[in-house]
């Protein structure tokens, strides 16, 4: 099945499903198009190249986002190191 799109040029483009043009993915991202193309070309974020077309599966973006994912920092065990090397400096002798 093929879906169609308007492009930034108001002309009809099929597009197949699962797949985004640059314009398309832009709020999935949440970045600029010139932005996903400069992760495109640096090879960041995955894509396919039907003739000049760039399409961007759903699953190339969602790797992408999972790439940029930050893991969760437990505070507690974070606080109990910064406390530790601070007293380590204290105790240590000065030169």
């Amino acid at each position: 099945m093929v879906h169609e799109v308007i492009d930034s040029e108001n002309q009809t483009r099929w597009c197949p499903p699962g797949h985004n043009t640059i314009m398309d993915a832009r709020p999935k991202i949440g970045y600029g198009a010139s932005i996903i193309r400069k992760l495109i070309n640096s090879g960041e974020l995955g894509h396919v190249r039907l003739g000049r077309r760039i399409l961007i599966t759903d699953e190339q973006i969602a790797e992408y986002l999972r790439k940029c994912q930050i893991p969760p920092v437990d505070k507690k065990a974070k606080a109990t190191k910064l406390a530790q090397q601070i007293a380590s400096r204290r105790t240590a002798p000065r030169k």
